[in-house]
């Protein structure tokens, strides 16, 4: 299937650039330095490069790329304080919340920018200078995708893998059963989108699928760390001091490391487009695509109601947006009024800026898809694509 047609020749990027900002694919990292925290990156040959060894407010527990697709936030957490921090390219540390004491496990970037943080006792919402209390808790929690719900992990012995609905205020469980987990073992939870269900990983890796069905997929050493392939439906765990990929079977394909001590990961290149703005009929979303794997490259935007699955073959791989009426009327589109810069041509680190409006008569509770290719001949299929999902409050 053709998207659109290939226009405008890539830009030059320069080796400082290069050298400046991680490829899509490399790995942020947080690894301890002789009972200290540090954050770097792991390139895909495996090269560490580290950013800054210590100065955080407690130990580092999570590390997630942030919506700018440049720095990182990292939480941090101890028995007496904890903090989410913003490490830029540099290795310069921000401190943007000082939390009460956790022990704090977990965090998310919710699609309004505000941040939501969980621990076993209890979970907060971090917005501009406030904080409010959640009502659930949990060591791992994730934002569904496929719907305006978050999961939440609050059990580890059992398994009580709950859905909280944002309409009800209400959780209900989406699986319960017991996996025999200590209480103090990490868990990470990871959408999984070949199922549309969910990945665990804790002491081994677990699939819960949409339909509940508990599948165990790798029990060979404990797992610090779990995240999706942005590109791919392969996914990656890290145990003590490697990165693994795997394919949605469960089967070993590559490997990364050896980093001492690795306390969590994040993959660059999952960020590649994002959606923020108050997600209320009749409000603005602003959209901002960062593929710096593709400066200067054409790209075009599309919205859909069909959700991810089953997603459209591109060749070897699925770009998890599925076509319908709306996907047609918005691909590279622009509608005064509806839809903004939805075609255009990536900058020269990747980047480029758009937005559209929810419209008033969608119901509260539906979940476009956004979907975003660029032309980049050295990428599978000749196309670089991200997707992300924007619920409806």
């Amino acid at each position: 299937m053709r998207f659109f047609a290939r226009i405008g020749a890539a830009l030059a990027l320069t080796a400082s650039c290069l050298a400046a900002q991680p490829r899509s694919g490399d790995f942020a990292v947080a690894f301890d330095v002789n009972g200290t925290s540090a954050i770097g990156t792991l390139d895909r040959a495996g090269t560490l490069t580290t950013l800054v060894v210590g100065g955080f407010v407690g130990d580092v527990q999570r590390v997630r790329i942030a919506p700018d697709n440049r720095s990182l936030l990292v939480l941090t957490s101890d028995s007496s304080s904890g903090a989410l921090c913003r490490v830029s390219p540099t290795g310069a540390i921000t401190t943007l919340y000082l939390v009460p004491p956790g022990p704090w496990s977990d965090f998310l970037v919710d699609q309004d920018g505000s941040v939501i943080v969980t621990g076993i006792f209890y979970s907060l919402r971090l917005q501009g200078p406030t904080f409010s209390q959640l009502p659930f808790s949990g060591p791992a929690i994730l934002r569904d995708p496929e719907s305006t719900d978050i999961y939440v992990a609050p059990s580890l012995r059992w398994l009580d893998l709950l859905r909280f609905d944002r309409e009800t205020n209400r959780s209900t469980r989406a699986f319960s059963g017991s996996l025999g987990l200590f209480t103090a073992q990490r868990l990470t939870i990871e959408y999984d989108a070949t199922t549309g269900g969910v990945l665990l990983a804790g002491p081994g890796l677990w699939r819960v699928d949409a339909a509940s069905q508990l599948t165990t997929m790798w029990t060979q050493r404990p797992i610090v760390g779990l995240r999706a392939d942005p590109a791919t439906d392969d996914f990656f765990v890290a145990d003590g001091n490697t990165v693994f990929r795997m394919e949605p079977s469960g089967r070993y394909v590559a490997a990364w490391g050896n980093v001492t001590k690795l306390l969590d990961f994040d993959v660059w290149g999952a960020g590649g487009v994002v959606a923020t703005g108050v997600s209320t009929p009749g409000s603005s979303q602003r959209v901002s695509v960062n593929l710096p794997d593709s400066p200067g490259a054409a790209y075009a935007l599309a919205l859909s109601f069909a959700g991810r699955r089953p997603g459209i073959a591109l060749g070897s791989r699925v770009l998890r947006i599925t076509p319908d009426p709306l996907f047609f009327a918005t691909l590279g589109r622009v509608w005064p009024g509806i839809t903004s810069r939805f075609t255009g041509q990536l900058d020269a680190l990747g980047r480029a800026e758009a937005a559209f409006t929810i419209h008033d008569g969608v119901p509260r509770g539906s979940v476009y898809t956004l979907g975003v290719a660029a032309i980049n001949s050295a990428k599978p299929d000749g196309l670089d694509v991200a997707v992300t999902s924007v619920g409806v409050f």
